[in-house]
Formats: structure tokens, sequence, C-alpha cells
């Protein structure tokens, strides 16, 4: 059964488990010093965003196409979605503060994580609408 569910998983949400590993790392990494270049104020936190808001969308296409196409399985979904947002930005800025000297956790970069989720909610959302 365990076995079965892993392969499941992973056949229908490989996508979303390799761009989450991929945040975790751009996350973590220790970047180079540039300075403070950058195209406009507060730059990380449309990043952060446009990272889950890319997640999320990916996370809901992924199990849209393995269920049945219905309201209630939407909904799932995107609570879902936003959970795991939830916690992976939260995991990560923990990280980030705790365990590395070169980065700083900030609250507010899981705040737009978790607008990035929520905005690819509504969006799918209104496109699953628009398309029915």
């Amino acid at each position: 059964m365990s076995g079965s569910f892993t392969k499941k998983f992973i056949r229908f949400h490989g996508f979303s488990i390799l761009c989450s590993i991929c945040i975790l790392i751009l996350c973590t990494i220790k970047l180079p010093d540039q300075g403070q270049v950058s195209l406009f104020t507060n730059f990380d936190k449309f990043v952060h965003f446009m990272m889950y808001f890319s997640l999320s969308t990916i996370l809901i296409l992924e199990t849209i196409g393995s269920k049945k196409n219905s309201i209630k399985s939407f909904l799932w979904t995107s609570l879902i979605a936003i959970i795991t947002t939830l916690i992976l930005g939260g995991l990560i800025e923990i990280i980030q503060s705790d365990f590395t000297s070169y980065r700083s956790g900030d609250i507010l970069d899981w705040y737009f994580d978790i607008g990035g989720a929520v905005a690819a909610c509504l969006v799918t959302g209104l496109i699953r609408l628009a398309f029915r």
C-alpha cells in the first residue's frame, strides 16, 4: 500500500517535488555579493511571491490532472497548495535564520510566499471557471 502511494505521488507530483527542492536550494545557498543592484525596492519579495505562485500553480495543475474535476476537489487541492507553501516557506525561513550565517530569515518573505500560493489558487480557480 505504502509503496504504491509513493509511486503514484511521485508520478503525479514529480515536477512540484523538483520545484520544491530547487526553491530550497536557491533559498539556502550562499549568493555572491551583488551590492545593492536590484530592479526595484524589495525585489526579493517579488521573487518569493513568484517562486511560490509557480510552485502552487504546478501543484494544483498536477493534482487536477490526476483527480476528478469537481469544485470540492479543486478547493481541497488549493488548501493543500497553501498548506504546503506555508510549511515549506516557514521551514526555509527557519533554516535561513538558524542554520546559515550568510542568509537571514524574514517573516515578510514568508508572507509573500503565502501570498503567491493564494494568488495561484485564485488565478487557477478563475481560469478553471472560464473554461468550464
